[in-house]
């Protein structure tokens, strides 16, 4: 027989596996330094290439063991450099192990065309083709693959993802691989050619599953992020209702209770009367309302969450000059502002120490700018994410989606937002560009 057949040479495949690995590492954030890792990746070369050179010429009985520890050793790879959790290294582990089946076999079918009389597998003509082949299909693919995650932050891998990942990457390996495991099985094929075909075109079917599953996986999640961010949207603007009804009832309970007070002073019993005076100007001062903003929404949404940091024990200050804000969408206003101060009352409502807990809240205009900030004390250092700060709410499904609404509706109107956390203070700010007045 002519040609170097169907049995890809263990050291080409081993090369694949590795390399694979090695881009989606490159791709997902780091658990070590530099020089750590460095060292790892050696150590873990030798890992892939040592089962994979056992496994060569190897009947089927040693094969499987020595191909699910070359599976592992993978994971392991993977898992070990990057800064990620099991379910995800395992998903990462399935696209790597069928992208490094699919080069490999793509690989070995170009060589048995370039090289038609070459029997010799280990032939350095061959090695040196196949590292040319792997050089443009894997900078063509890492490109591709970078390009993609470019467009979106990447997503959150699930256990259920993670399944059926898996079970993409053996099937279309168990398939793939059927004529070298069980030569004379009812849907192998007996030709060199056909083989190298075959496994070629399913490897690639494999690929084009997991890429249409992870497709899926990131239409779910954009489609859940606009449920979250729609439904915080309402929050916030229900809440401003609430505040703008409630300052109403407040501002007629004011009036009530200042001629109340009036009436009191008539009281006989002088010890009376002045405990009655101050219970009723205590709440009087904790519901009369020093937000003048100049906005008719802002005022009573401010003014609501004042309320609430009072009753949590939290200074706030506001300086808001609010028909800066006149050109914005009332419900916009409602949820930048509104999850901003909430974000805020979060970080501070259980800090200790009273004197610390203070929410500023500033809206001016500077050199044809709006500035707006929040401000707040915070004692334990926030955590983040991809750029993102964490949530410490003990509602996780909203996590994030507060901060992701405030910077998407500060873009809609040409704006930029920026975040600082430096000693123990955390400001928000939006930079806006001053629109017309509706």
């Amino acid at each position: 027989m002519y040609g170097l057949g169907t049995d890809i040479s263990r050291l080409h495949t081993a090369l694949a596996q590795f390399i694979a690995c090695s881009l989606f590492i490159t791709l997902l954030p780091k658990r070590f330094k530099w020089y750590i890792s460095v060292p790892l990746v050696f150590v873990f070369w030798e890992g892939i290439i040592t089962p994979n050179y056992l496994s060569d010429n190897t009947s089927v009985f040693w094969w499987i063991p020595l191909m699910i520890l070359i599976c592992i050793i993978m994971f392991l790879y993977i898992f070990t450099i990057c800064k990620v959790n099991v379910t995800t290294a395992v998903y990462y582990w399935a696209w790597a192990f069928v992208v490094a089946e699919f080069s490999s076999s793509l690989e070995w079918q170009i060589n048995n065309y370039i090289f038609p009389y070459e029997e010799n597998r280990f032939a350095i003509s061959v090695l040196l083709s196949a590292i040319a082949i792997y050089t443009v299909f894997f900078g063509v693919y890492f490109l591709w693959e970078r390009s993609r995650r470019k467009n979106g932050n990447d997503v959150t891998v699930k256990k259920a993802d993670t399944l059926s990942a898996v079970l993409i990457a053996i099937a279309s390996f168990s398939i793939s691989n059927l004529n070298l495991a069980w030569k004379n099985a009812a849907f192998s094929v007996s030709v060199s050619t056909a083989v190298n075909y075959v496994r070629t075109l399913i490897s690639f079917a494999g690929l084009l599953m997991l890429y249409a599953h992870d497709m899926q996986m990131r239409k779910n999640e954009l489609d859940n992020e606009v449920r979250m961010m729609d439904s915080i949207i309402h929050k916030q603007y229900d809440e401003y209702q609430h505040f703008r009804d409630s300052s109403r009832e407040v501002a007629k309970m004011h009036h009530d209770l200042k001629h109340q007070i009036e009436a009191m002073k008539l009281e006989t019993s002088e010890e009376k009367k002045s405990m009655r005076i101050q219970n009723m100007e205590q709440v009087i001062r904790q519901f009369e309302s020093d937000v003048k903003t100049g906005s008719p929404v802002l005022d009573p949404l401010i003014a609501g969450k004042k309320r609430s940091c009072f009753d949590k024990g939290i200074q706030m200050t506001v300086r808001v000059d609010g028909e800066l804000l006149d050109f914005m969408d009332i419900v916009d206003m409602c949820t930048i502002f509104g999850n901003a101060i909430d974000n805020a009352i979060e970080a501070t409502e259980n800090i200790k120490e009273a004197g610390k807990r203070v929410i500023k809240i500033s809206c001016y205009s500077q050199m044809s700018m709006i500035m707006v900030k929040f401000e707040n004390y915070y004692d334990s250092i926030p955590q983040v994410k991809d750029g993102e700060f964490l949530t410490t709410k003990s509602e996780k499904a909203f996590h994030g989606y507060g901060l992701k609404s405030i910077r998407s509706l500060t873009e809609k109107y040409g704006g930029h937002v920026t975040i600082e956390a430096e000693n123990n203070w955390f400001t928000l700010m939006l930079l806006l560009p001053i629109h017309p007045k509706k």
